[in-house]
């Protein structure tokens, strides 16, 4: 049976990449510092060729479109006022302070969640979920042939290898890139984006 692939790339404006450090609240702890201040490279010589998406760029994109656009870091307080909000199962903030995987995790199930056409639903939540384990084994876990994560599902496997096969062939990602991969893993995992256009163009005003 033929490996899935990545295939579809989306077209975006160059402002789409956010470079500029997201502006954290007064109340932000020591924990919420690191999160959104951490700079790993996958460029660098300890991470290239295990690392395929920029990690700062996602995060900050993610951080960026979950703050309606302000600028703003979103921070652990955030990531459980919001979960309420969408009636999602949250630990408390002290949990994503204390597990930076976890508080990764959180902001980008929210982002699938809140930016997808898909209506609310468990099997959209699984979607969510298979969509945040697979950005999370290629911006920070690293895609190293031999040592697989657990997958939670045949999609999310699907997606760790069509990542690797990806990283194969072009090598660490740049931040444009980042994003253009990011988008396509949404639709790998079977989520359409609300920023994406039926012929693959790109609004960014939704």
């Amino acid at each position: 049976m033929p490996t899935k692939k990545l295939e579809s790339f989306p077209s975006l404006p160059e402002n789409e990449v956010i470079l500029q450090p997201l502006i954290l609240p007064p109340g932000a702890n020591q924990a919420d510092k690191h999160f959104w201040e951490e700079d790993r490279d996958n460029r660098d010589p300890f991470y290239a060729n295990t690392i395929l998406l920029h990690y700062p760029t996602i995060r900050n994109r993610i951080g960026y479109d979950l703050s309606n656009g302000s600028g703003n870091a979103f921070v652990a307080d955030d990531i459980v006022s919001a979960y309420q909000k969408e009636e999602l199962f949250h630990y408390d903030a002290e949990f994503y302070h204390e597990f930076h995987y976890h508080y990764f995790d959180a902001i980008s199930v929210l982002w699938a969640w809140r930016f997808t056409r898909d209506r609310p639903s468990k099997t959209k939540l699984k979607k969510c979920r298979t969509f945040s384990q697979a950005l999370y084994d290629s911006c920070l876990v690293g895609l190293i042939d031999g040592e697989y994560p657990d997958f939670i599902g045949k999609t999310h496997e699907d997606a760790f290898t069509a990542l690797l096969k990806l990283l194969e062939m072009e090598g660490p990602a740049t931040s444009y890139r980042s994003l253009q991969i990011m988008y396509s893993l949404l639709e790998f995992c079977n989520l359409k984006s609300k920023r994406l256009l039926i012929n693959g163009d790109f609004n960014s005003t939704v």
